[in-house]
């Protein structure tokens, strides 16, 4: 049901990523779902904000900036977080600060997976990429002939 719900509300965005062939921001990048996510995070901090006011106990206020600050966070890493490929070998990789990096995926010395996640090591830079992402077919094939020359660290 909640997928049907962020399918729907989707639609209202352009840029949501569903399909390959679809007009997508970027070749990885947080999906819509993450979006939904932080706007619902603010909205319960705030309405146990106000539950707090007439409750009148402290606790009720730290989870409530709690909710409010992790929502903003999912909201910037929703809206910022993505890696763009600019050539077969070079992609631009943009934290959820909007910090950005350029790495050669021959330099890639390691990686590591962890459940579904995986880290990718460029000498002493990490480039992270989450399982709640978009991955391009594109991307995901250069990515993978790569992977099949490193080392894989499990932890």
């Amino acid at each position: 049901m909640l997928r049907l719900i962020f399918k729907y509300l989707g639609k209202f965005f352009n840029k949501r990523g569903y399909k390959e062939g679809d007009n997508i921001r970027a070749d990885v990048f947080p999906q819509i779902g993450m979006l939904w996510s932080a706007i619902l995070l603010v909205l319960f901090g705030a309405a146990y904000g106000i539950y707090g006011y007439y409750k009148k106990e402290y606790i009720d206020f730290i989870v409530t900036v709690l909710g409010i600050v992790a929502g903003v966070a999912a909201f910037l890493y929703w809206k910022n977080y993505k890696i763009k490929l600019i050539t077969s070998d070079k992609f631009e990789y943009t934290n959820m600060f909007g910090k950005k990096s350029e790495f050669y995926l021959s330099e890639m010395t390691r990686y590591r997976f962890r459940g579904k996640n995986y880290t990718f090591y460029f000498g002493d830079k990490k480039v992270p990429i989450d399982s709640v992402c978009y991955i391009s077919e594109q991307f995901s094939s250069r990515l993978k002939a790569q992977m099949d020359t490193m080392i894989v660290v499990k932890k």
